[in-house]
């Protein structure tokens, strides 16, 4: 999913919500409670643990325990509120547990709604942004989740991904990486799984989910990377889909300079639901969603897991302080920008001038 950081969120004097401010100058960042995100494995309704890979070392797992109704893990995701982030999409992406929420049976649930005319959808990133693949080691990064189940789902873009962390600080994107685990569109019964750098986007092509099982809509199925940095001079990626290997890419195909920028340094996750927007009106050859497309669908997450091999980048940095979250002069956190007025003209990436928001899960 081509990413451009929009519109700000409003926020408040309280510990409840934590704004992430990142503008031309030093950037404004909240003291989080503790070091190592935790697991929610030993939550009541969690979805069984998945197995950790031979030779890896499991660094961040979510598997999205609590009651029905609750939001995610406020140490594990912040929430992005805003609209059309670069690709023409429609919703309005809130922090309401209407569109974000526990199902209460291990699941996380990002759903669409249309209401006067109107959709709302969500997307959340992951607090941390040091998943990296450590210098001779591996990183993997993966997903169980059921792409939305609907009628009629023309318009519907769930997505899986990653950004290079770089894009927190300024970085430019495309150059700092973008890692597409699963994106499919208008409900059919398949996924695409992309690479991006500073000149190139290579893809697998739309194909269905290997796992006969079930199709894509009607169970849940594995998205996942891993970026190999075993050998120093000859990096690679594979991008699996239910453990079967769809694509590789190599520092070698992509170029020693842009594969570096892209791929050799941390990222952050993201998961969201996107409605309407270039991929899936290129799809159709339409616009959408249409009139005829069924609110209320959604993305279902078992669990989003990372490995690494040879490295741990687990923080050890502790908090060291606690208190009303406030801004310059001690002033309360207001908007960098104007909320759901802001359209982004390019897809050119974060612009450093205009700054961005994002609020940490309640």
């Amino acid at each position: 999913m081509t990413w451009v950081i929009g519109a700000a969120v409003a926020t408040a004097c309280f510990l409840a919500v934590i704004a992430l401010a990142v503008t031309n100058s030093s950037p404004l960042r909240s003291t989080l409670p503790s070091a190592a995100q935790p697991s929610s494995a030993a939550t009541a309704n969690a979805d069984p643990v998945p197995a950790v890979p031979a030779g890896f070392t499991q660094v961040f797992l979510d598997n999205f325990g609590g009651p029905k109704g609750s939001p995610p893990s406020r140490l594990n995701w912040l929430y992005d509120i805003g609209t059309d982030w670069g690709n023409r999409q429609v919703e309005q992406d809130t922090n309401s547990t209407s569109n974000i929420y526990l199902d209460g049976q291990g699941n996380l649930v990002i759903q669409a709604n249309k209401a006067n005319g109107k959709w709302t959808s969500g997307r959340i990133e992951s607090t941390r942004g040091d998943f990296i693949a450590p210098p001779g080691g591996k990183l993997e990064m993966t997903a169980s989740l059921q792409q939305p189940d609907v009628a009629n789902a023309m318009g519907y873009w769930p997505a899986f991904w990653a950004l290079g962390s770089p894009m927190r600080t300024g970085g430019e994107w495309p150059a700092i990486g973008e890692l597409d685990m699963i994106e499919d569109v208008n409900g059919l019964n398949e996924a695409t799984q992309t690479l991006h750098y500073s000149s190139g986007a290579p893809h697998t092509p739309l194909a269905a989910c290997p796992d006969t099982g079930t199709t894509c809509q009607t169970g849940f199925h594995t998205y996942t990377v891993i970026i190999d940095r075993t050998r120093s001079s000859a990096e690679s990626l594979q991008y699996l889909i239910d453990g079967k290997v769809e694509a590789t890419f190599t520092e070698a195909q992509v170029g020693v300079g842009p594969w570096r920028a892209a791929i050799d340094h941390g990222f952050f996750m993201l998961l969201d639901l996107a409605m309407g927007g270039s991929f899936p009106d290129g799809a159709c050859k339409c616009s959408t969603p249409t009139s005829g497309t069924t609110s209320g669908g959604a993305m279902k997450v078992a669990y989003v897991a990372v490995y690494e091999q040879g490295g741990n980048s687990t923080p050890t940095a502790k908090a060291t302080a606690t208190g009303e979250v406030t801004g310059l002069q001690r002033n309360c956190l207001t908007n960098m920008d104007a909320l759901l007025t802001w359209t982004p003209s390019r897809h050119d990436g974060f612009s450093p001038d205009r700054g961005y928001a994002v609020v940490l899960l309640a």
